[in-house]
């Protein structure tokens, strides 16, 4: 799927603004709109560009999360308004309360818990890494990645970290969006890139003739969403879902519907 930047970038601002009057209508934590009675919506942040979590499509947020939210909404009984972000924009709109909870594919980590509070995990993941096709045998394991001269990580990922941590300065090229660090390991600008695993199958699986990955996690991570400190009793219900769509098969019915590779991806 290709779309143009501008266009992406006006929708996901407009996205924006109407989520910042919904917030500003509503008090944090509450769970009705004052003196009305009705149930307030649930404000949820996705990102705006990170397939197949989210992505803007047709002037929408659509993917994993986007699903999952609008399932979410329906089991609390709440209305939910979606909202596509930058990924360096989602922690500053929850921390000011135009977001109530970042459903975005975030791993959890100690960094992160210093800043918001994480549900129960929706699912174990974990990062990949991709080349191109005809360097498949060349990067054929972990240590081999991270040799190569030039590795492509998304500035503020766990990938970023992890790759920062083990590889020299000079070999990591850093980029905003996955979508910009595939299209320059196709351009042979890095020869690998290493980002979240449900991300670099989606962009693998869309242009296998150019581009593999190694079907092996270089680090194995748990996927959550985000919420306040303060709203201990939303974590509270989003985590009695979870419990109920892991029991009756709606969690693995959903993630199967955007990762169908994922169940294979498990079992290695």
């Amino acid at each position: 799927m290709v779309r143009h930047a501008g266009r992406t970038m006006r929708r996901v601002a407009a996205s924006a603004l109407v989520a910042a009057a919904l917030a500003g209508c509503a008090q944090t934590g509450s769970r009705e709109v004052p003196g009305t009675g009705r149930a307030r919506p649930l404000v949820a942040g996705v990102v705006a560009d990170s397939p197949p979590y989210g992505f803007v499509e047709n002037a929408r947020p659509v993917g994993l999360e986007a699903d999952l939210a609008a399932r979410l909404g329906d089991a609390l009984g709440r209305p939910v308004q979606v909202v596509a972000l930058p990924f360096e924009q989602l922690f500053g709109a929850l921390a000011a309360g135009r977001v109530d909870i970042l459903m975005a594919g975030l791993s959890v980590t100690r960094a992160r818990e210093a800043r918001v509070a994480f549900g129960q995990p929706y699912l174990r993941g974990g990062l990949l890494a991709a080349m191109r096709r005809e360097d498949r045998q060349r990067y054929d394991s972990p240590e081999r990645v991270l040799a190569a001269e030039a590795v492509g990580v998304v500035s503020g990922t766990t990938g970023a970290t992890f790759v920062q941590s083990r590889v020299d300065p000079y070999r990591v090229r850093e980029y905003r969006r996955p979508r910009d660090a595939m299209n320059e390991l196709a351009q042979r600008r890095v020869d690998v890139v290493v980002h979240d695993a449900p991300v670099v199958v989606w962009f693998v699986s869309g242009n296998e003739a150019a581009l593999a990955l190694l079907p092996t996690l270089l680090q194995r991570e748990d996927l959550a969403w985000a919420m306040r400190y303060e709203d201990a009793a939303l974590r509270g219900d989003v985590d009695g879902v979870l419990a109920r769509w892991r029991s009756d098969g709606t969690l693995d019915a959903v993630i199967a519907r955007w990762l169908p590779y994922w169940s294979q991806l498990r079992e290695r």
